[in-house]
């Protein structure tokens, strides 16, 4: 499952993201590098669902 992520982080920003990353945590590294914030990173899990039940999320296994 791929999301495309396109990133220009200067000052070693880009030394911070991994390979799993996922979209929440990605706001979260660079609000914390840039802006000195703490957010604490959450488990990069990614969900799906179909569209005869879009609220009922099935996890993705790695």
């Amino acid at each position: 499952m791929g999301i495309l992520n396109a990133y220009y982080l200067p000052k070693g920003g880009d030394k911070l993201l991994y390979p799993t990353i996922s979209l929440v945590n990605t706001f979260r590294v660079v609000f914390n590098h840039y802006f000195g914030q703490n957010y604490q990173l959450l488990n990069d899990d990614s969900f799906l669902s179909n569209m005869n039940q879009p609220y009922m999320f099935v996890p993705v296994k790695k």
